[in-house]
């Protein structure tokens, strides 16, 4: 059960974003409301929900340690954010009739993430003024 307070503790704004991204990946939309401005509009805010998901982590991450001290750090913060979002397009396909799992919106996602990972460990180590070891 402490484990589950130690996150709660340093990833308040992590978990806040996942619960946000879950109930927009599968709320039912009303019929009589447009949500897309543009074509493909679904696609760039798969791209922002994703790259925003990951800036909130790693900025979490820069927060509350002294460093990125291994390649597992690097690894985490791709393989969780992309493993989440593969799991809210297979909940798409399964739970709801309304939506559906899109291999693009996957592409999306990890570009996103992509993205957001590089930004990140660029900017905010030097903001935080914590760069990575070569450990």
């Amino acid at each position: 059960m402490s484990i589950i307070f130690k996150y709660l503790k340093r990833y308040p704004l992590s978990l806040l974003t996942l619960g946000a991204i879950v109930y927009l990946s599968l709320f039912k939309p009303s019929d009589d409301v447009s949500l897309s401005l543009f074509a493909h509009m679904d696609k760039l805010a798969h791209f922002v929900m994703y790259a925003g998901l990951s800036t909130v982590i790693w900025f979490e991450f820069f927060r509350s340690h002294s460093g990125i001290k291994s390649i597992k750090a690097f690894i985490a913060m791709f393989l969780i954010p992309a493993l989440f979002s593969g799991l809210m397009e297979y909940l798409q396909s399964e739970l709801t009739t309304y939506r559906a799992g899109d291999a693009m919106d996957l592409l999306f996602n990890v570009l996103g993430i992509i993205f957001a990972n590089i930004v990140c460990v660029t900017l905010l180590s030097y903001l935080f003024g914590k760069y990575t070891d070569k450990k």
